[in-house]
């Protein structure tokens, strides 16, 4: 089972299927390296393939299934799973302890700091909106450290409440 994000490197085996469990769908592996983003929190959830193949599953409705190739992802859309070639593996770049991104809007990076860094971000300025951001960041070097980086092209300012795990 798994709330939160997750990389896997899986040998089949018929014998033993290796299912991963979701809150929206179920990934059965069939020899493969993949990454699951599932928060049982959010409306999101996505499964991209590297290597082999995997079944994604709606357990909502298990007719709406798809069996993924390499360097494709699945995305649930409308109600549906769809799937999309990969055209960006930096977002996978967690792996190698870094938040990489190209072309992102304020509120989504906002959105995957908050994943990597286990933080609630609450954003009061709407005109961030407008800004769009491409870089890397080492999650080691911290939220603090990437939010004073992005303060030289967006104006903003931002105070962190450490009893509450929340930056505004």
């Amino acid at each position: 089972e798994l709330n939160g994000e997750a990389y896997f490197e899986v040998t089949r085996y018929n014998s033993k299927p290796f299912i991963v469990q979701t809150d929206k769908c179920e990934i059965e592996v069939l020899g493969t390296k993949f990454n699951v983003d599932a928060y049982s929190d959010s409306d999101d959830f996505c499964t991209a393939l590297m290597e082999g193949s995997v079944r994604v599953t709606d357990k909502s409705e298990k007719v709406n299934n798809l069996v993924l190739q390499p360097d494709y992802l699945t995305i649930f859309r409308n109600g549906k799973l769809t799937a999309e070639r990969i055209t960006d593996y930096d977002y996978f770049r967690w792996r190698e302890g870094l938040v990489s991104f190209r072309e992102m809007g304020f509120i989504q990076l906002m959105r995957r700091f908050e994943k990597c860094y286990g933080i609630r971000i609450e954003i009061n300025n709407p005109e961030l909106s407008e800004y769009a951001f491409t870089g890397k960041f080492r999650i080691s070097d911290g939220v603090d450290n990437a939010l004073r980086v992005l303060q030289r092209d967006a104006p903003y300012t931002f105070k962190r409440n450490e009893e509450e795990n929340v930056i505004y």
